[in-house]
């Protein structure tokens, strides 16, 4: 923490931040995480004066043992002493960040007073993670500041929160682990965050029917884990949402009923075909027809991709495509004509559609191709698109271990292939 400069003499040093005031120091420290700002009292007796005035609590930065699920009770009590510590000391009304974990499942007591001492405390960002095995109630006036710029909020349960909501000035709101009355909570908050431009929905549950995200300004989405219902119906994820931009959907299919997404230029798509319900194919096509504009597309997995392999609509705007490798790639490849990024972040099994039919035609726009290779045979992947991509700028293969053993051969085989491009850089690097 210490800043020093030679005085023009070249004596002794100089410690300019030692001789700015307090107030200064505080606001330098709040940009910090606490145990961070706690730890420079060590510097001299004036910096222990210091932090308990820092404007911000900041407890993510926890000893490496607290990164670990299993937590000794003597590793409990040392976080707990440590968090209690902070808050009795630390009294600053007005805060420009509030971050805490509960890391112990038993401890209510303790996530109780921290939650109390959060509520008496006005901040722009909050976020607070319960993992409280009680039920553990959201306050009220976590979804009421209208200072609050970020909110997160994890493994609360909502209970009665009123009709409406103000949050004018809130701007990204993470909700992980909600436990959830119906519908009618998730609807009228993000109605009433007349500012939100990000929004994560994780884990959450207690839906009746709809999933319903509706904002007119809203500009990023990530919907993970959360369209799951205890009948055997199937899931609604509703999104109005026109000024979308990125689109994350980390779930089982559901039935999607979205509108026209104008300006949306990213989606990351990790879905499962779920065995429970019916109709999946027609749902997951749907889908994938709305966001057949976008310019960058992700697969998590390959599943989903038979749900619509005889029907693949035109990605005409594609640009940049992440998938695994598998039976229908060559397909997609087919319908993204202006694909300038390819990655395979993984290879199943490609069939010979893919080295017949994946000809220049449909590679003549490729500049980019990076590849995760796991095993040697997969090699002739590499050959292939060096082969037919006649326009390719850079070529990147990672080697996980399993593979390294065969390193050797594996440059060779790169030295050897013929490329259609003669301005493409390989590029070669090993996963530890």
């Amino acid at each position: 923490m210490k800043v020093t400069m030679s005085s023009p003499n070249d004596q002794w040093p100089v410690d300019y931040i030692s001789s700015l005031p307090n107030a200064i120091i505080s606001y330098i420290l709040s940009y910090l995480p606490t145990k961070t700002a706690v730890s420079t009292s060590i510097l001299s007796k004036r910096w222990q004066y210091v932090w308990p005035d820092v404007p911000a609590l900041d407890f993510s930065e926890m000893p490496d043992y607290l990164s670990h699920e299993d937590l000794s009770d003597e590793q409990l009590i040392h976080y707990r002493n440590f968090v209690d510590n902070v808050l009795s000391r630390n009294d600053v009304p007005d805060v420009r960040c509030f971050t805490l974990n509960s890391y112990s499942t038993q401890d209510y007591e303790s996530a109780k007073s921290w939650v109390s001492a959060a509520q008496g405390r006005e901040t722009s960002e909050l976020s607070i993670k319960i993992n409280c095995s009680d039920t553990f109630y959201c306050p009220r006036e976590f979804v009421s500041r209208q200072r609050l710029v970020i909110l997160k909020l994890g493994g609360f349960t909502i209970g009665d929160m009123g009709d409406s909501f103000h949050l004018p000035n809130l701007k990204v709101l993470h909700l992980v682990s909600l436990r959830l009355n119906g519908d009618l909570f998730l609807k009228k908050l993000i109605l009433g965050c007349t500012a939100l431009k990000e929004l994560l929905i994780e884990g959450c549950y207690g839906f009746e029917e709809t999933l319903y995200v509706e904002s007119p300004i809203l500009e990023s989405l990530v919907i993970k884990e959360s369209a799951v219902k205890s009948d055997d119906a199937l899931p609604f994820i509703t999104i109005k949402a026109p000024n979308l931009r990125f689109l994350g959907l980390q779930d089982a299919v559901a039935n999607y009923n979205i509108d026209e997404l104008k300006l949306l230029t990213e989606a990351n798509l990790d879905l499962w075909d779920s065995e429970r319900y019916d109709a999946v194919d027609e749902h997951a096509l749907e889908l994938i027809r709305k966001l057949s504009g976008v310019t960058s597309l992700r697969f998590g997995r390959p599943d989903v991709i038979y749900c619509f392999e005889n029907d693949m609509p035109p990605f005409e705007n594609l640009s940049r495509l992440q998938l695994t490798a598998d039976l229908v790639t060559y397909e997609i490849l087919e319908c993204a004509p202006n694909l300038k990024s390819l990655i395979f972040e993984d290879i199943d099994l490609l069939g010979q559609d893919f080295y017949t039919k994946v000809a220049p035609g449909c590679m003549s726009c490729l500049e980019s191709f990076e590849v995760f290779l796991r095993k040697k045979h997969h090699i002739k992947v590499v050959e292939h698109i060096l082969k037919v991509a006649t326009a390719l700028k850079e070529l990147k293969v990672n080697l996980y271990p399993m593979i390294i053993q065969h390193e050797r051969a594996v440059y060779q085989r790169l030295l050897d292939f013929p490329r259609s491009s003669p301005i493409c850089q390989v590029k070669v690097v090993h996963l530890y």
